[in-house]
């Protein structure tokens, strides 16, 4: 039985609507790829003005998915979906701060990557990357595509800082990521960060890209979190049989509790900011840590 992401990428082929186009020809419809960033010199532009590779191509899957999020709208298999998005777009109006502590950045990718809906409980990527493999579109595309489908927020331990890159470490382990920050803030060594990672693209290096503005969680340990994570594993581990701690991780990071878990924490978490990094404080399972629980 086909999916839902199946059923929207075959109705999204079969529209042959103007604004899908074949990206390796870009033989159609130039003028509009070129209005929505998606033009064939779009990725060379933001590397000429200063954009890391692997950062550009990331910026233009996103532009890529937003255009066929804006088909999907109008499509029966999505309309669950889009009235669940259009409420959280009203109940938290994305943008960054002082009107909200949810930018733009994270709420597009959460949007788009770990909100699910319908049969096979799909994302709308899961839809992009369905319709990119279908349309044989570039496999650099389909690639970025299923980097992001995978990737979720994370809390990260600040490791200091070697070149143009910052050391993270993910609460709980070891291993430490070179990161690519886009952004002027760069932080300093034991800070603790809430962010999204995705790996390297169009490079021989090995590491990471911050696709988020930084979350900078004041106040609290690493031990603080490890133990909010603990707590919420036994509370799942009674209603999921054979669930393992690291699986249970993985989901907890991406989905959350509920729907709006991760939203609903920023928003109830937010202390202050500066022009590139928002501050929080307090611990997921505990309201009363939380400012403006």
């Amino acid at each position: 039985m086909k999916n839902t992401a199946d059923i929207i990428a075959r109705k999204l082929l079969e529209y042959k609507m103007p604004k899908v186009v074949n990206l390796d020809s870009y033989r159609s419809e130039v003028e509009f790829l070129s209005a929505n960033n998606l033009g064939p010199t779009a990725l060379d532009d933001m590397v000429s003005q200063g954009y890391d590779v692997s950062h550009a191509a990331y910026v233009f899957t996103m532009n890529f998915t937003s255009v066929l999020s804006e088909q999907m709208a109008s499509l029966k298999e999505a309309k669950k979906l889009f009235k669940i998005l259009n409420d959280a777009t009203e109940e938290y109006i994305p943008q960054g701060p002082p009107i909200s502590p949810l930018t733009n950045s994270y709420f597009s990718l959460w949007a788009c990557f770990d909100l699910v809906f319908g049969g096979g409980q799909v994302t709308i990527g899961n839809c992009a990357l369905a319709f990119a493999e279908k349309a044989k579109i570039g496999r650099w595309l389909c690639d970025t595509l299923l980097f992001l489908s995978v990737s979720r927020m994370g809390f990260y331990v600040h490791c200091g800082k070697d070149g143009d890159f910052v050391k993270l470490r993910e609460i709980g382990t070891q291993e430490i990521l070179y990161c690519h920050v886009p952004v002027d803030y760069k932080g300093k060594k034991g800070e603790l960060w809430f962010v999204r990672l995705a790996p390297a693209v169009f490079s021989p290096d090995k590491y990471f890209v911050v696709l988020t503005t930084p979350y900078i969680v004041v106040g609290y340990s690493e031990s603080d979190y490890l133990s909010s994570f603990q707590r919420e594993f036994e509370r799942t581990k009674l209603s999921v049989k054979k669930l393992d701690e690291e699986t249970f991780l993985a989901d907890y990071y991406k989905f959350g509790s509920s729907r709006m878990h991760w939203n609903e924490y920023i928003f109830c978490a937010y202390t202050s900011h500066t022009k590139d990094a928002i501050f929080l404080t307090g611990v997921p399972d505990l309201k009363e840590t939380l400012p403006h629980a």
